[in-house]
């Protein structure tokens, strides 16, 4: 089109349009550049010509240097501009987020998630603090809508760390916040304060209490006269270290005599404060029967010197752990307890010894659960054989020493085995050689579903190879055998720490034990007519000095 001239683009301000770089006059063309470098007569009329020549250049350049500064204070005004448009677009974007689309309970739940990483203890505990960072306090402070979701959730203010510097008001309000909830404390003072004796009115909210070590002031208050009877929501209580001063544990239970709802009492006293349990020779047993909380307890741990006063008033115990110490068997020895029939589907021994009498006192038939930490080979043979209960689960740290003869009373109805040899034992390698994976591949529990095996490592590859016969014959997917004989979860952990260099370079310089039986039945599972199992590794870990092996089916491709 004639007679129009394309504009070129321009450089606007966004406030008042205009350009901040004005036109200026062309640049000067060079009108003396045939005369650098050569010969120049200054006398001559034509150097004030070259004079105002330069003049003018100099004038441009101030101009220009104007322009430019005013360009960048510009560009700042345009830059802080855009970060603010941003920011606005930012926080409105957040109303058309899924977030705010959340059911209520599903951000409850998030926060009680978040509360629970922020706690001290194994349960979702806040701290009572002056700094206020931690759990509901720190949720609170991220906008006003988390604020509104705390402030209105009782839960999240239910559970609370008390030490000494826990302030008054900071508690006064927590406990507003909490409303008629139920409350979790747990206790970390030596003495009572103003804010532990404000925590006292709201005893009949406790639902779990968590005694320290020395908090024993505490439980002075508890057994006052008007704090008794006035915990009707009391679930749970763990008494932690030294707490006995008397010699007698039911003195310290007294705040909880009557304590009817309680359905689990953790006792962990340390060896070095554990009392005398053998009671004054003028009590009489009809004392411990006035203890109602033991009626109703569902699962119990405590020192294996307190079994024998505490045992006998449980009636429908559905757990039992128990702590052993070097004393407890003379403990036991002086107060001899009858032979009990116990209804006790869970039992879990810790550090017990061969010459404990635990286990000669009870008579469990209808135990399905059993977890051992320690040597007690020599007491659980004649327990298990006596009670002859239908075990589904069996971790035990040390196997028996005679594994045949016990293996009739729970041959059919065990369903997870997990063997954990004592460290430094020298017989686990033996032992698991010669009786326990041969008992494994010959079919020995037939039901077996899981299957773990931890130990030191093994010397000679026919070890490995064993390992290779008990994967051939339980763990490839049956097609003509019973559907019971196949393990679904193999998990072999052998330690290396012993093992010298030549072993290890022999075993792992190429590939992870590539010539193995064992790799070799492994590598056969993937072309199994049944399909893959969903997990599948033989793996050596250099750090932990350590090889694993998994062998993992879903469970729905179970057969």
């Amino acid at each position: 089109m004639q007679g129009k001239t394309k504009k070129s683009a321009s450089l606007l301000c966004c406030h008042c349009g205009r350009s901040p770089t004005p036109k200026r006059q062309k640049h000067l063309s060079p009108a003396f550049e045939s005369y650098l470098g050569g010969q120049f007569d200054k006398g001559t009329a034509l150097h004030r010509s070259v004079q105002k020549h330069i003049t003018d250049i100099e004038a441009e350049v101030a101009g220009l240097d104007q322009d430019i500064i005013h360009t960048e204070i510009h560009l700042r005004e345009l830059r802080a501009s855009r970060e603010r448009a941003h920011e606005a677009a930012r926080r409105h974007r957040t109303l058309t987020s899924r977030f705010y689309s959340l059911p209520i309970d599903v951000l409850i739940k998030i926060f009680m998630l978040f509360t629970h990483h922020c706690s001290t203890f194994d349960r979702a505990l806040w701290t009572a603090d002056k700094d206020e960072k931690q759990g509901p306090w720190l949720l609170a402070q991220v906008c006003s809508w988390w604020r509104a979701i705390a402030n209105g959730t009782p839960m999240l203010w239910a559970s609370m760390l008390i030490h000494g510097a826990s302030p008054r008001p900071l508690i006064e309000m927590a406990l507003e916040r909490v409303g008629h909830a139920p409350i979790n404390l747990a206790f970390a003072v030596s003495k009572g304060t103003p804010a532990t004796e404000l925590l006292l009115r709201k005893s009949s909210q406790f639902r779990d209490l968590f005694f320290a070590k020395d908090a024993t002031d505490m439980l002075s208050l508890l057994g006052k006269p008007e704090s008794l009877g006035t915990m009707p929501m009391l679930k749970r209580v763990t008494i932690m270290d030294a707490y006995v001063q008397d010699g007698h544990i039911f003195s310290y239970l007294e705040p909880f005599r009557d304590c009817t709802t309680l359905e689990y009492l953790v006792l962990q006293l340390t060896h070095k404060y554990h009392p005398d349990p053998v009671p004054p020779p003028n009590s009489k047993p009809s004392q411990y029967e006035r203890f109602k909380l033991f009626k109703n307890l569902k699962r119990l741990s405590m020192l294996e010197s307190f079994c024998p006063l505490i045992l006998p008033h449980c009636r429908d115990l559905e757990g039992l752990i128990v702590f052993g110490c070097p004393s407890s068997h003379q403990a036991l020895g002086r107060l001899p307890v009858p032979e009990k029939v116990i209804t006790l589907p869970s039992l879990t021994l810790f550090h017990t010894y061969d010459d404990s009498k635990i286990l000669s006192s009870l008579n469990c038939p209808s135990l399905t659960d059993l977890d051992t930490v320690g040597t007690v080979r020599d007491a659980l043979e004649p327990f298990l054989r006596r009670s002859e209960c239908p075990l589904q689960t069996l971790d035990i740290e040390h196997p028996f020493s005679c594994w045949s003869s016990s293996i009739p009373a729970f041959n059919d109805t065990l369903t997870s085995l997990a063997l954990w040899p004592v460290s430094g034992s020298t017989t686990w390698r033996t032992h698991l050689a010669q009786d326990v994976v041969p008992h494994l591949v010959d079919g020995t529990f037939p039901n077996l579903k899981r299957l773990q095996i931890r130990g030191p490592y093994v010397r000679e590859c026919a070890n490995w190879d064993m390992f290779g016969r008990l994967v051939e014959k339980r763990c490839v997917r049956p097609t003509k055998m019973a559907p019971g004989a196949f393990i679904g979860h193999l998990h072999i952990a052998v330690d290396m720490v012993d093992a010298p260099p030549r072993f290890m370079q022999t075993m792992f310089s190429k590939r992870e034990m590539a010539s193995s039986l064992l790799v070799k039945k492994l590598a056969s599972l993937k072309h199994q007519p049944g399909g893959p199992p969903s997990s599948l590794s033989a793996e050596w870990e250099p750090g932990n000095q350590r090889i694993i092996v998994k062998i993992e089916y879903n469970a729905g491709k179970e057969i």
